[in-house]
């Protein structure tokens, strides 16, 4: 399912992830800060917890950044739950 990050937060000193099926609430970024946390993720997939439906484990594959329609960026992916 294509989702977008909505918020990133530090848990324990790991990175935390919540995800949303609307563009429109996902994180803003900019062109510049989207690429360079590309650059630290695993293009063939990384496991992130969901900090909504903690401990479910999601795969995260096919990282994009799109661009919104009022000029800032969004982080996309597709993302699979592991059970």
């Amino acid at each position: 399912m294509h989702h977008y990050i909505r918020t990133v937060t530090r848990v324990e000193n790991h990175p935390d992830f919540d995800f949303t099926e609307a563009m429109a609430e996902g994180w803003s970024w900019t062109e510049k800060r989207a690429q360079e946390f590309l650059a630290f993720t695993d293009p063939s997939g990384r496991t992130l917890a969901h900090s909504l439906f903690n401990p479910v484990r999601s795969v995260c594959t096919d990282f994009r950044i799109e661009r919104r329609p009022q000029g800032d960026y969004v982080i996309s992916c597709n993302l699979n739950f592991v059970p």
